[in-house]
């Protein structure tokens, strides 16, 4: 029962997910995304590194004492989508990301310059919205990874008790 559950989270995931992957319109990007998501965590923290994000434990002012990145603090899909691993941007695909990466950081200084952030309404300018969507999509994948990672766990459990029942008897 639990694990059919699961598995319609799952679905609903991957359909969310196709929605945010139509929206953002790239295939390549998407996949960038989806290997960041599904790597090791050693991968991970390593293009976290290159962010200037040294440890999800310490604060931004930590993490600059400790970490000489963290004082150019980049967006952290940024790099992973900037990274040379296949498959590599093109030069169109780049520039679409420099011009999203310039307009969402001005989004963010609006953002933070709002008294109450219930008047947010998301960014004015289209290219700001694809570092927004990719942030979505990025959060749905770690979703649908830890549902598959609970349902494999949960089969294994389950697979093992069936072979020591049989061993028992």
């Amino acid at each position: 029962m639990f694990t059919s559950s699961l598995t319609e989270e799952v679905r609903v995931l991957e359909t969310q997910i196709e929605a945010v992957k139509a929206k953002v319109d790239d295939p390549i990007i998407s996949t960038k995304i989806r290997q960041f998501v599904y790597a090791p965590r050693e991968i991970q923290d390593m293009y976290k590194a290159d962010a200037g994000i040294c440890h999800p434990f310490f604060s931004y002012a930590d993490s600059v004492q400790t970490c000489p990145a963290a004082a150019e603090r980049m967006n952290l899909l940024v790099v992973v989508l900037r990274a040379p691993d296949e498959p590599i941007l093109s030069r169109m695909q780049m520039h679409r990301l420099a011009k999203a990466q310039r307009a969402h950081k001005e989004y963010l200084k609006h953002r933070a310059s709002q008294e109450d952030s219930d008047d947010d309404d998301g960014p004015q300018n289209e290219d700001a919205w694809l570092l927004e969507d990719l942030k979505v999509l990025t959060q749905l994948y770690s979703k649908l990874r830890d549902r598959e990672q609970l349902i494999a766990l949960i089969f294994e459990v389950s697979r093992r008790a069936q072979a020591l029942a049989n061993v028992t008897d």
